[in-house]
């Protein structure tokens, strides 16, 4: 019934409990149902398992019976009477009672099942009158068991005190009281379907009644939420924030004292349930207003496009993080880097000063000062880029890395800017014929000046782009640019000689050491990728292994390998191979379809881009140093579809909104496919048993009847996000597609191949008319 007539919605499956067995045929998109008989486990405390089944259950369905010997789940307490013992039937009815009684609880409904009917569907007479004679006394043992039960799951002693002195009439009479089923009411064709679906109808209007009035903890700042009530001894609060609609943490931290004082009244009003009493002696309301006042200073409170920003990834050691693609950010956030490059900023502070003071000393017998250098590459690109160095180190130990890795950024193309400037002014110089008549164009040229400055103009913007779209590049980039410029800058002083070439030589040795560190982080990075590679090829061990069982047990090799391989099976495995061989072409077809279908989605993907690249190339080059180059377009700058939005807020907000309905869309493909292949498999008498049905036979286990099964899957949580969004997409937030997911398990290609044939039947963007699915190559 939940499986065709009546199903579950997606987002009120959940997961099977782990304290109880799952049943063989258990499929997802059925209702779970606690059976003890099916689910208790062997060598498990089973009275701690069955009360657990009613304590997680969201419907509970009591079977009253009575039989003519006196015995049922109702007749046989009468032996109560005589004898006190632990009666499990009774227990079972007072855990769901007292359950149900509780704030917050799973258990929403009880509905009674009378058992009027035989096997055979016929009616007989449920003797009621019998009721009147059960015990009026309390089963002291079964009460005392279901104390201890219920204690442990947080009931609270008044409320085991009136269980206590319950007799056992008074327990049947309140499971009595309920509206129930009868099946001597329902249709003599079918009555245990229609009593099925009338079960079914109380499970969906409970599922229904918990969506609307949930405290949404399936989202993951609803998750977030729960995590800081329990953190703080406020999960008693959670309906409260519910009913007012804050479902995140930074619309929390934003209640005042007085909005916490009108939101518990409005509750009380609303719900008529007078907590406000009970939670104010509690000091509830107090303790409320006192944590939110610690929230503010919680990272947890603030946007999620703020928590971007400052999130820190330290994820890799010193040495291995220059090779990742956020390198710049996990460098500036380690201590050692911070020094270094504090002390690389103070240095060039000095050498800058030491150029000021001392203004003729790298000109010989000059007297006209070189104005590019003097009032601009020495104050400015050398005392200003060393005080902007230093700022770099402050903002990453202090700020964020990512406010360090942006303002590096900005400070190369301010470098480049100043190298610009730098020449224009020597233009002007020579324009205005105010330089000394021996230092020419050609002079500039022998002594590298001119080399410099060009070299700084280009060094600097390319180290911003590195910066901003190869970080792993960047520390290679950064020891090459300084070299480069340290070695044209030494000579200048060597041509001059006297105690200039001094200078040239310190120069040069620095030059060097930079260089030297290319090959040094070479070798490292070839260290790191090896040991990836060998990382790797472990498991690319296994799998081949593997695939060559499968491929030896499916026959899929030519020559004697695999026909002399099964000749040593057994008989069963012999037969099983046989039949798994024949599949195999069926899945051999089937998986060059899919193939050929996912290359063609991806050669159209890819053309697409292609041709937005051509239109906008001229557009693209001239906003490339931009720092939102990719925001707007529909596919970024290395091919991959990008979202409409690059607010991470607004993303999950989406996501939020629409996983419960695209969990539907997918399930009910699903659901439509099995089916359809089921309806064609029954009419087909020559459809050929899969394998996992031939095991099935020839194991003498029950076969099963799905092919697959549909998982749905979590909206993806920020934390995860946000690393997938640095490493991978370098803070390109439009780049996040699968914040909503689902998982699909299937048994062979041929299933695979009908479930992405019906999601392509349901797509409404699609990607290509009907006659063209396989394109060319497929027709």
């Amino acid at each position: 019934v939940s499986k065709s007539k009546l199903p579950v919605p997606a987002e009120g499956r959940g997961e099977w409990c782990g304290f109880a067995k799952k049943p063989a045929d258990f499929s997802p998109q059925c209702a779970k149902v606690f059976l003890d008989t099916e689910c208790l486990e062997d060598g498990k405390n089973w009275e701690d398992s069955f009360s657990r089944g009613v304590a997680h259950a969201m419907v509970f369905v009591p079977l009253l019976s009575w039989t003519d010997e006196g015995e049922g789940s109702l007749g046989s307490m009468m032996s109560l009477k005589d004898a006190d013992r632990v009666d499990h039937v009774l227990l079972e009815y007072i855990i769901a009672l007292e359950w149900t009684r509780m704030h917050g609880s799973s258990l929403r409904s009880i509905l009674p099942v009378f058992i009027d009917r035989d096997a055979e569907g016929l009616e007989k007479q449920f003797p009621m009158e019998e009721l009147k004679r059960l015990p009026d006394k309390p089963s002291k043992m079964t009460n005392d068991t279901a104390e201890q039960l219920l204690r442990s799951f947080g009931v609270k002693e008044p409320q085991l005190m009136e269980m206590r002195s319950r007799s056992v009439k008074d327990t049947v009479g309140m499971i009595l009281k309920l509206q129930g089923i009868k099946l001597s009411h329902m249709s003599s064709e079918q009555p245990f379907t229609e009593c099925a679906e009338r079960i079914m109808q109380v499970v969906l209007r409970d599922v229904d009644s918990w969506r609307r009035m949930r405290f949404r903890f399936n989202t993951p700042t609803g998750v977030e939420l729960l995590d800081w009530l329990q953190e703080n001894s406020l999960m008693r609060v959670a309906p409260l924030l519910n009913a007012a609609g804050l479902h995140t943490l930074d619309l929390v931290a934003r209640l005042r004292r007085e909005d916490v004082d009108r939101m518990w009244l409005l509750f009380s009003a609303m719900t008529g349930m007078e907590v406000g009493k009970e939670l104010e002696t509690l000091g509830l309301r107090l303790r409320l207003a006192a944590a939110i006042e610690k929230l503010r200073d919680d990272e947890r409170s603030h946007k999620l496009t703020r928590r971007l920003d400052n999130y820190t990834d330290v994820r890799g050691s010193v040495l291995s993080c220059t090779f990742s693609s956020n390198a710049c950010e996990i460098a500036i956030s380690n201590s050692f880097f911070q020094i270094a490059v504090a002390s690389h900023g103070i240095g060039l502070i000095l050498y800058g000063a030491y150029m000021m003071a001392n203004p003729f000393l790298w000109y010989g017998e000059r007297t006209t000062l070189l104005w590019a250098n003097y009032f601009v590459m020495a104050p400015l690109n050398e005392i200003g880029l060393g005080i902007l160095i230093i700022l770099i180190s402050y903002f990453g130990r202090y700020k964020s890395p990512l406010v360090a890795s942006r303002f590096a950024q900005r400070m190369f193309v301010v470098h480049s800017f100043t190298a610009v400037l730098a020449l224009l002014v020597e233009i002007l110089q020579h324009a205005l014929n105010m330089q000394d008549p021996t230092w020419t164009w050609m002079k500039s040229l022998e002594t590298g000046f001119l080399i410099w400055i060009i070299v700084t103009i280009l060094g600097g913007l390319f180290q911003s782009l590195l910066l901003r779209y190869h970080q792993e590049y960047f520390i290679f980039g950064v020891f090459i640019y300084a070299g480069s410029t340290k070695l044209l800058n030494s000579i200048n002083p060597m041509m001059n000689g006297d105690g200039n070439k001094y200078v040239g030589y310190i120069l040069i040795l620095i030059s060097f050491a930079y260089f030297a560190m290319v090959p040094i982080l070479f070798v490292l990075w070839l260290q790191v990728r090896r040991e990836a590679s060998a990382f790797l090829s472990r498991d690319v061990e296994r799998f081949n292994k593997k695939w060559k069982e499968v491929k030896e047990k499916c026959n899929l090799q030519d020559g004697n390998g695999a026909s002399d391989a099964v000749s040593h099976r057994s008989k069963v495995a012999a037969v099983q191979v046989t039949v798994e061989s024949a599949r195999c072409k069926d899945d051999q077809e089937a998986f060059g379809r899919v193939l050929l279908l996912t290359r063609r989605i991806s050669s159209i993907i890819h053309d697409e881009f292609l041709a937005q690249s051509r239109k906008d190339k001229w557009v693209s080059v001239a906003r490339l140093v931009s720092s939102r180059f990719d925001e707007g377009r529909r596919y970024s700058f290395n091919g991959k579809a990008r979202q409409r939005s690059s607010d991470i807020d607004q993303l999950f907000a989406q996501a939020a909104s629409i996983n419960e309905p695209i969990q539907q869309v997918l399930s009910s493909i699903v659901e439509h496919y099995l089916a359809t292949h089921q309806t064609q498999e029954e009419s087909d008498p020559t459809c050929e048993p899969s394998p996992a049905e031939i095991h099935s036979v020839l194991s003498g286990e029950e076969a099963r009847t799905k092919r697959f099964e549909f998982v749905p899957g979590p909206v993806k949580q920020p934390l995860r996000s946000f690393q997938k969004c640095i490493r991978a997409y370098r803070r390109d937030v439009g780049l996040l597609t699968d914040l909503v997911r689902c998982t699909f398990v299937v048994e062979d290609m041929k299933t695979l191949l009908g479930v992405l044939m019906g999601i392509l039947e349901r797509s409404f963007v699609g990607f290509f008319a009907e006659h063209d699915v396989y394109g060319e190559e497929g027709a």
